[in-house]
C-alpha cells in the first residue's frame, strides 16, 4: 500500500486528476436523485472533492475522506462549505468512525484497489457505520461493463 500512497500523492501533488476532476460526475448527480434530502454521508476516496461539494450544497453533511494526505490537504483549502469535512483514511484499515453513524456510504471508483479479503473487511467496516437502512452507493472500474446507466441500491446484510 505504502506505494500507492506514493502513487496518490504524487497524482494530487502534480494535479494530475485535477483537470479532470473539477465538477461533479454523472454517478454523483444520479445518486444525489436518489437519497434522502438531509443526508450524512461518508465518501471514500474522494479524490479532489468534486462529488463530496456537490452533495454538501444539496444540503447534505459530508465527511469525504481519501488515502492522499496530500488530497485531503488541498481540498481543506479548496472547497469551503459548513456542511463538508474532510479526514484522511485509509480503507484498507478499520474506519476511524462510530458505528451506525451515516446514512449513505458513497464509493466511486475507490474500491477496486484491494484483495478479495480487505474488500471483505471494507464491506464489513461500511456495513458497521451505516445507520440501520442506511445505503451503500458505489461504482467500481471494471473491464467488462455490463450497464453503466443504472444505480444499483444495496442494503448491507453485514453485522460484525
Amino acid at each position: 500500500m505504502k506505494d500507492q500512497l506514493v502513487h496518490w500523492n504524487n497524482a494530487h501533488a502534480e494535479q494530475w486528476l485535477h483537470k479532470h476532476s473539477t465538477d461533479k460526475t454523472t454517478f454523483a448527480e444520479e445518486v444525489g436523485r436518489q437519497i434522502s434530502q438531509g443526508s450524512k454521508i461518508l465518501e471514500l476516496g474522494c479524490g479532489e472533492g468534486n462529488d463530496s461539494v456537490y452533495f454538501a450544497e444539496h444540503g447534505h453533511t459530508v465527511l469525504a475522506t481519501d488515502f492522499s494526505d496530500v488530497a485531503i490537504e488541498q481540498n481543506i483549502k479548496r472547497w469551503a462549505h459548513p456542511n463538508l469535512f474532510f479526514k484522511a483514511q485509509d480503507m484498507s484499515h478499520a474506519f476511524q468512525f462510530e458505528n451506525k453513524s451515516f446514512d449513505v456510504v458513497y464509493a466511486r471508483l475507490s474500491l477496486h484497489y484491494f484483495t478479495n479479503e480487505t474488500t471483505r473487511d471494507i464491506f464489513r467496516e461500511i456495513a458497521r457505520v451505516l445507520k440501520p437502512g442506511g445505503e451503500l452507493y458505489f461504482s467500481v472500474n471494471q473491464q467488462t461493463i455490463i450497464s453503466t446507466d443504472k444505480v444499483i441500491r444495496l442494503k448491507p446484510t453485514c453485522t460484525n
